[in-house]
């Protein structure tokens, strides 16, 4: 049957794509994750993707928080009254939930070499996002104030790799996080995980309703 044949071949393509090399991230981002707790009443999610190819590689995030004041330090006024909710850094880290590990990428000078990003906006809803990429041209962000870290904050050499061999849902041992006046060492942190790409999910859904529909017509044996 040529519908049968197609469907069968689809999910399969699908569930052959599932295990290719991930391009796509979530992260959602909590005080619950923090190591040793956090009173921090912020949220945010992230999503991240990972472009181009050897030699211009680029993880490109997009993060929306909520409650707290980015205008002190990024946006030059601030936007919600006392300091304590004022946002004092942006880093993705490296660490496995329930750990804690060092900083591989900072958004705020002097922490990184390419001070051209990210862009920080205000919500109509009184949400701010924060966009950037990750990229070679930040080369080593943890040198400025580490000085001996030669991998875990390259993102071609170490990261990459990493990236495309993980699996959906997948972490991959980096996490979102955000510090704080009142919470300065981290407010809140969301762990970084691979999602299927969309195509992937388009695949499959078609391979299985068309087996659907081949089954619901299969005739009866006596």
């Amino acid at each position: 049957m040529p519908f049968l044949k197609f469907a069968t071949i689809a999910v399969g393509l699908a569930l052959a794509a599932s295990a290719q090399a991930a391009t796509q991230f979530k992260a959602t981002i909590n005080a619950a994750q923090i190591v040793g707790g956090s009173t921090s009443t912020g949220t945010g999610v992230g999503t991240a993707t990972l472009v181009g190819g050897p030699g211009n590689y680029s993880f490109q995030y997009s993060v929306e928080f909520s409650g707290f004041d980015w205008g002190t330090n990024f946006l030059g006024a601030s936007t919600t009254p006392g300091t304590g909710d004022d946002v004092l850094n942006f880093h993705i880290h490296l660490g496995d939930a329930g750990s804690t590990g060092g900083v591989v990428y900072s958004v705020r000078q002097p922490d990184r070499e390419n001070g051209t990003e990210p862009t920080v906006v205000l919500l109509p809803n009184g949400n701010a996002r924060i966009t950037g990429s990750w990229d070679n041209a930040d080369g080593d962000t943890r040198v400025a104030f580490a000085g001996t870290n030669t991998g875990v904050g390259n993102l071609e050499a170490f990261w990459v790799p990493v990236m495309l061999a993980a699996q959906p849902n997948q972490a991959i041992g980096l996490y979102f996080d955000i510090h704080t006046i009142d919470h300065p060492g981290s407010a809140i942190r969301g762990q970084i995980t691979a999602v299927p790409e969309p195509q992937t999910y388009a695949m499959l859904l078609a391979g299985l309703g068309v087996l659907g529909w081949a089954a619901r017509r299969k005739p009866l044996r006596a």
